[in-house]
């Protein structure tokens, strides 16, 4: 039987993050299962579900807080999860990456998001970065999600446009296969 765990950090970016923190989770013999990481302006972020043979005490979870704490840094968090949250749970939805590129402005990520919850939508990873050229604050958005079955991706494709056209900004999407994962 495994059990499962859920562990946030995050720190000031430096090298050598990752290293220590697998290291650790090496360490106890913990199996990374699913992740997250990121850069966030000078900020590196954590989100992971990871596994373990054995019940991980509360002492050995502080253990590996603090030796994260103390070798790089990191602001940990560890909870159990059970084993229906940790499960990876393959989509029968059509999964859709909308990009989104343009000037960087107040309430643009709300714009989009509305725009793909009216259509039954379901994000289920989102990034932003910002950017600059020729001195101009500018922005890319990746969104990627499921379209239910039943929903129309011509009619959210035609939603995007009238708000590619109301934002002035460069929206698209398109389908990505899980054939080649």
């Amino acid at each position: 039987m495994n059990y499962h765990y859920l562990l946030w950090a995050s720190g000031e970016d430096q090298p050598g993050l990752v290293a220590a923190l697998t290291k650790e989770l090496f360490a106890f013999r913990c199996n990374l299962e699913d992740s997250s990481m990121m850069r966030l302006g000078s900020e590196f972020g954590i989100f992971l579900i990871l596994s373990s043979k054995r019940i991980l005490s509360p002492e050995e979870k502080s253990r590996i807080s603090d030796c994260l704490r103390r070798k790089v840094h990191l602001s940990v968090g560890i909870k159990q999860i059970s084993e229906r949250q940790a499960k990876f749970r393959a989509s029968s939805r059509q999964i859709y990456l909308v990009a989104v590129h343009g000037h960087d402005r107040l309430g643009l990520v709300y714009s989009i998001s509305s725009c793909l919850v009216r259509h039954g939508f379901n994000i289920t990873d989102l990034s932003t970065h910002r950017t600059l050229h020729a001195g101009k604050a500018g922005y890319i958005l990746l969104i990627e999600g499921e379209l239910p079955p039943k929903a129309s991706s011509s009619a959210l494709k035609r939603s995007l446009n009238r708000l590619q056209k109301r934002l002035s900004t460069k929206i698209t999407i398109q389908p990505l296969s899980t054939d080649i994962l």
